[in-house]
């Protein structure tokens, strides 16, 4: 049954729910609002109009937006070979929404991008559809591809830097601080003491799974040690994004930070425990897996131990080692050519 309740920014917007969208209608730069019954869910579609490929953006966080992964010459060049679409997760960004606590799993979101899928497909037509989850992305777009009708939908998937099972990152983040912070001290880092501190409670804790106490102090380490990284204190204007969850131009932003914090206190709590490797097998469309050696907040051996189980008869690790957790960023070429030739290999002829 074709789903119709969505509808295009505009003054239609502006008068319904009084907030401004911008450039809406513009065919290659449009902004759609997905309904899906209890939220309303803004989506930026941007790119080639004539492209025979969509991709579907998930941003990270999962308190966040999609404004981030808009931005940089990455996103360009992908703009430049398909259409892209840009979903604001309920919530967050342009989106809103019912946030009660039985709506905080991660199984709602996964239906809500299911839903999106649906509309995108029957608005657009594209020949192909794929996913792109990055870091919290990876956990909602396998979700989507594992329990919900986009299986039957989608025809790739592309995880960039993604955690897409709790205690296997639990697993590769005390892997990687083991090898990395004796390296770190060893070399004289001017971050000596805090690796060594790292090191001392990420090796200290239990076998996963983990408590959600304890996954929250491994998981704001592995944030931190991105920062303590040398090669990756010197960053790009690009990667100055402070403040990109408040400043989104003339177009209207409702997922200020009491959402956002809700969202994110909600779902790391489900989070933290899904465990989905031994599932991977299911995912049977070409996978793309890019992860960065210098990312300690989902480490690349959650992208090689994927790649390795996922159950499709195509699939492929590229790992950039100049990169952090925003490789979009850090290696934008590199992130947009593994992409590119991965999924043109796909496309229909």
């Amino acid at each position: 049954m074709p789903y119709d309740n969505w509808r295009r920014g505009g003054l239609a917007a502006l008068l319904a729910v009084g907030t401004s969208v911008g450039a809406a209608g513009c065919g290659s730069d449009e902004v759609i609002y997905v309904d899906v019954g209890d939220a309303q869910l803004r989506v930026h579609v941007k790119g080639d109009p004539d492209a025979d490929t969509l991709l579907l953006v998930l941003h990270g966080g999962p308190a966040n937006d999609s404004s981030l992964l808009e931005r940089g010459r990455a996103a360009a060049r992908l703009e430049d070979h398909y259409r892209v679409a840009y979903l604001d997760q309920r919530g967050m960004g342009g989106s809103w929404g019912r946030l009660d606590d039985d709506q905080l799993t991660v199984q709602q979101w996964a239906r809500d991008g299911a839903v999106v899928v649906q509309v995108l497909q029957e608005l657009y037509a594209p020949e192909q559809l794929w996913l792109y989850g990055h870091s919290w992305g990876g956990m909602l777009g396998t979700l989507m591809l594992l329990d919900t009708d986009a299986r039957d939908r989608v025809d790739g998937w592309i995880e960039v830097a993604g955690c897409h099972d709790g205690t296997v990152l639990v697993e590769e983040s005390v892997a990687a601080f083991e090898v990395r912070a004796p390296e770190q001290i060893a070399a004289g880092s001017e971050y000596a003491p805090q690796w060594q501190q790292a090191l001392d409670v990420v090796t200290a804790l239990p076998e996963a799974p983990l408590s959600l106490e304890d996954w929250l102090v491994l998981t704001e380490y592995n944030a931190e040690a991105n920062g303590w990284l040398e090669s990756l204190t010197a960053k790009t204007e690009e990667y100055a994004y402070i403040g990109h969850l408040l400043v989104r131009g003339n177009e209207s932003y409702t997922g200020w930070l009491p959402s956002a914090q809700k969202v994110a206190n909600g779902l790391v709590e489900y989070q933290h425990g899904v465990e989905t490797e031994e599932r991977l097998g299911e995912i049977e469309v070409p996978s793309l897996f890019v992860y960065a050696t210098q990312d300690f907040v989902c480490p690349p051996g959650l992208g090689r131990r994927a790649q390795a189980r996922v159950g499709s008869s195509r699939s492929a690790f590229v790992e950039l080692s100049r990169s952090g957790h925003l490789p979009m960023f850090d290696e934008p070429d590199a992130l947009a050519d593994a992409v590119i030739s991965f999924v043109d290999e796909e496309a229909p002829r």
